[in-house]
Formats: C-alpha cells, sequence, structure tokens
C-alpha cells in the first residue's frame, strides 16, 4: 500500500523533474522512489520467510507447493529479486551518469 504509493509518487515526480531537465531534484526524486520500491520488496520477502512456515498458510512450503532454500523454487523469488536489485541499479546508474563518470553504458 503506501511503499507502493510513494514509489510511485515520487517516481511520477522524477518524472517531471526530467521533462524540466531539473537534474538534482531528479535524482533525488528519483533515488526516494527506487529506495520506496526497494523497502517494499524487501518487506515483502520478509513477510514471505515468515508465512511460508505456517502450517495454515496457503503458501506453506510442502510437498505440493515446495521452496527450496530460500524459496529459490518459486517463480515470484526472481521477481522479487528484480525488484531489489533493479531500484539499486538505477539510482547508481543515474548517480554515475550524473557525476559525468560515463555510466556503465
Amino acid at each position: 500500500g503506501s511503499h507502493g504509493i510513494s514509489a510511485g509518487g515520487f517516481s511520477l515526480l522524477a518524472v517531471a523533474f526530467a521533462a524540466q531537465i531539473s537534474t538534482d531534484q531528479m535524482l533525488i526524486a528519483m533515488s526516494c522512489g527506487m529506495a520506496a520500491q526497494g523497502m517494499n520488496a524487501f518487506l515483502y520477502l520478509a513477510n514471505y520467510t515468515l508465512v511460508v512456515q505456517q502450517p495454515t498458510n496457503p503458501n506453506y512450503a510442502s510437498q505440493r507447493w515446495p521452496c527450496g532454500f530460500s524459496a529459490w523454487r518459486r517463480p515470484f523469488m526472481w521477481i522479487n529479486i528484480f525488484w531489489v536489485v533493479l531500484p539499486a541499479y538505477v539510482v547508481a546508474e543515474s548517480l554515475i551518469l550524473a557525476g559525468g563518470g560515463g555510466g556503465i553504458f
């Protein structure tokens, strides 16, 4: 809920600042948006770690719905890892480009 709204709001603000070619404000807004998205994914992963241990939960690790080590056998886990890694990459790449380092590409 609130993390998603924060991520979307700050990202929209970053796009508005980018359209105005206001680099410093865009970087700040984008960093806040990506941090909110990263926090959202991190909290989801932490919560999921708890629910797979509850026998009454539909996500409980069983023979029919195995988890594996760190839930690697569940496809959505890769999506959540993506949502943790991608915001960090976007912020790092943008800061490198803004600093004149030429970026990764």
